[in-house]
């Protein structure tokens, strides 16, 4: 109940902010409910994760971002702060509440040339998705599905190659059709106060074709910097075959250290299309550091195959399964393969997705099957 009541307060302060701005729009990009079923002492056990985002954008009048999120793992059980210092157990309990994500001020056309400034603090943008196509140049959505909560429901949740989050200025410049230009340069709020990063991304979309890579650097640290860079791109054959690829250096301190595999992102997934039928083969090398922490999985490694058929009549339903191998040489299982037959079904206003994860190996009856509930929506 006090997740709802939360919520509820929430929406009416937003609401209210929003209402008193007349130029301004009010809206929901995100909101992911996630229940989980698994066994556990022999015993079943449900947990629900939710993610919700609250947005007020104005347009060329107002000019204004301001952006509320709510990120819970487990809404039925409370936030408790560990006695010893514990990172992850403290960054679930303070993730329990609704904060300010982000919020910036944007001045179009400056000088009457085709460059907007910003002005912007919290996460202000994730380089490397392709989630920005459709909102920027109208394409279709093309991103992987294998990233976010369903994939990973623990720390850290892989979605880009980098995210923007600090407090500070961007230039950018969409004055094409196909072509757009962003520079930010602010204090990371990641690594703390005194730690500054800028990174400049270039956006290109073609009908086929679509490319976004960047270039960063933070400082001071090292001796010369840290420095990150990476590269996304889709191509779709226009003959049923597609190629998506995210291919990054996250993390690189000249001189202090080396340059190797376990500074890398690297995710490739070729898809086949055959009339309703889809095959996605996705391979994801994990870096040791993401969006500036250490991830604690040198050397993980996931091959995932999926096999789906699409209801290409009404596009209101999916169903297929995938196979997942995980190798974690850093842990004490380093091996596993498990099999998710899946349902992902589109009704009036959401996406209900079902599926059922079967662990094949190891093999464990106890902790075998793990249910997923999970709906996605956007108003």
């Amino acid at each position: 109940m006090k997740f709802f009541r939360r919520c509820g307060v929430c929406l009416m302060y937003v609401s209210f902010v929003a209402s008193s701005l007349s130029a301004a729009n009010l809206w929901v990009p995100r909101f992911h409910l996630t229940t989980r079923g698994y066994g556990e002492e022999g015993v079943l056990v449900l947990t629900t994760r939710a993610d919700i985002d609250l947005q007020i954008e104005g347009g060329l009048k107002f000019g204004g971002r301001l952006a509320f999120s709510f990120s819970n793992p487990d809404i039925t059980r409370p936030a408790v702060i560990p006695d010893a210092y514990d990172q992850n157990a403290i960054e679930n309990a303070f993730a329990r509440t609704i904060s300010i994500k982000s919020a910036g001020v944007v001045a179009r056309n400056v000088f009457g040339l085709p460059i907007d400034f910003s002005y912007y603090t919290g996460e202000t943008a994730v380089i490397g998705s392709g989630d920005d196509f459709p909102l920027l140049f109208g394409t279709t959505e093309f991103a992987t599905t294998f990233r976010g909560v369903y994939y990973f429901p623990e720390n850290p949740v892989y979605d880009g190659i980098h995210s923007v989050t600090g407090t500070g200025f961007g230039l950018g410049y969409f004055g094409a059709d196909s072509l757009g230009v962003e520079l930010f340069l602010y204090q990371d709020e990641i690594l703390g106060a005194g730690t500054y990063s800028s990174d400049l991304r270039a956006l290109f979309a073609s009908e086929l074709v679509k490319l976004e890579g960047f270039l960063g650097v933070t400082f001071p640290s090292g001796p010369y910097g840290t420095y990150r860079a990476g590269l996304m791109m889709y191509y779709d054959t226009g003959a049923g075959g597609e190629f998506f690829s995210q291919l990054g250096v996250t993390h690189w301190t000249p001189v202090q250290e080396d340059l190797t595999i376990e500074n890398f992102f690297l995710l490739f997934e070729p898809r086949v299309r055959i009339g309703p039928v889809h095959t996605i083969l996705t391979f994801f090398w994990h870096p040791s550091i993401y969006r500036q922490k250490p991830t604690d999985s040198d050397g993980a490694i996931d091959i995932n195959l999926k096999f789906q058929y699409t209801d290409v009549g009404t596009f209101t339903s999916v169903v297929g399964v995938e196979n997942l191998f995980a190798l974690r040489p850093s842990q004490a299982e380093q091996f596993a393969i498990s099999v998710a037959p899946f349902l992902s079904v589109a009704t009036t206003g959401a996406i209900w997705d079902f599926k059922l994860k079967t662990r094949v190996f190891p093999f464990d009856l106890a902790g075998m099957f793990e249910g997923l509930i999970g709906v996605r929506t956007a108003f």
